[in-house]
């Protein structure tokens, strides 16, 4: 199978390792000189006559696969790009798109249908996830919290700190995540509370925390660039007094009721390679409007700060 990444940066190189253990046939366009040079000495695999530096090198080419892993504010005119050149399957880093006039011309867009267009997120195929997705009775839940933030805050870049370029902070960079696997639970999500803490150097939030509501079931979200430990965590509380609760990384799953604790250790395995493999195979849980509604309600609490401060 044939695939090409689109932008080879932090992420994109994640792709393309995962892409080249999968034994792929991988092409990636770059236009950055200095970038080009770093991924032929790291991949050694990588021949000289699969990179590219414009699409105009990449027409009459047939891809299985087109990634797009360009910064925030590439994404919509990369996807407009690709769907011209191509027809088949697209998966575009998240956030999809940066801002809501952006989503406005992404669902005109999704109309025609030659194309298969998913956002990233290897979130929901970690096995933690994987597990509260299909095991838990969400009538049951009557309350949610999640945290996630990066260990790394040194990934972030000049771009990712400028909401023109990026849309905003923490909230669309890895809460964005939270909030699209909410999406695949609840059909209707509603926001109640919004609080931002601003990063002092820059137009965007360093913190996020969100107070949603699906139904009766009270939704607690905390974003951050930063955390001392885990990635993300969850932690949901029943009707009937049981707690679940799960961090993404461990792989254990591990549930509070009267007073007994019980334990379920979950099979590891890696999240980007598990997507790759479903979107490849054409088992991919993800779809188009999933993605949409995500990105509606992200844009939705982002107005509603907006709103509180007005």
């Amino acid at each position: 199978m044939k695939i090409l990444i689109i932008g080879c940066g932090k992420f994109g190189s994640k792709r393309l390792k995962v892409a080249q253990n999968l034994g792929l046939d991988t092409y990636i366009l770059e236009t950055d000189a200095q970038r080009k040079e770093e991924l032929k000495r790291d991949f050694k695999a990588l021949k000289n006559e699969n990179i590219f530096n414009n699409f105009e090198e990449v027409k009459q080419r047939n891809f299985d696969l087109v990634i797009i892993s360009s910064p925030n504010h590439f994404h919509l005119e990369h996807i407009k790009e690709v769907c011209q050149l191509f027809e088949g399957k697209v998966l575009c880093e998240k956030p999809i798109v940066k801002s809501s006039e952006e989503l406005s011309q992404l669902v005109s867009l999704s109309k025609d249908q030659k194309n298969r267009i998913n956002m990233g997120e290897n979130f929901i195929h970690f096995p933690v996830t994987q597990h509260l997705l299909h095991e838990v009775d969400y009538c049951q839940v009557n309350e949610i919290e999640i945290s996630i933030g990066h260990n790394t805050p040194e990934l972030l870049n000049d771009w990712s700190k400028e909401k023109t370029k990026s849309g905003g902070g923490t909230l669309i960079d890895n809460g964005i995540h939270v909030i699209n696997f909410l999406c695949h639970i609840f059909n209707s999500i509603e926001v109640l509370d919004t609080s931002f803490n601003l990063d002092t150097q820059s137009s965007v939030e360093k913190e996020a925390s969100v107070i949603l509501k699906s139904g009766s079931t009270k939704i607690s979200v905390m974003s951050s660039w930063q955390k001392s430990e885990g990635y993300c965590h969850l932690k949901y509380r029943f009707n009937n007094g049981k707690l679940i609760e799960g961090e993404i990384t461990t792989d254990k799953i591990v549930t509070k009721q009267n007073g007994k604790e019980n334990s379920i250790e979950l099979k590891p395995k890696y999240s980007l390679e598990e997507e790759l493999r479903n979107i490849l195979s054409n088992n991919h849980q993800s779809n188009l409007n999933t993605n949409i509604r995500a990105m509606q309600l992200l844009f939705n609490i982002y107005n509603h700060v907006k709103d509180q401060n007005e």
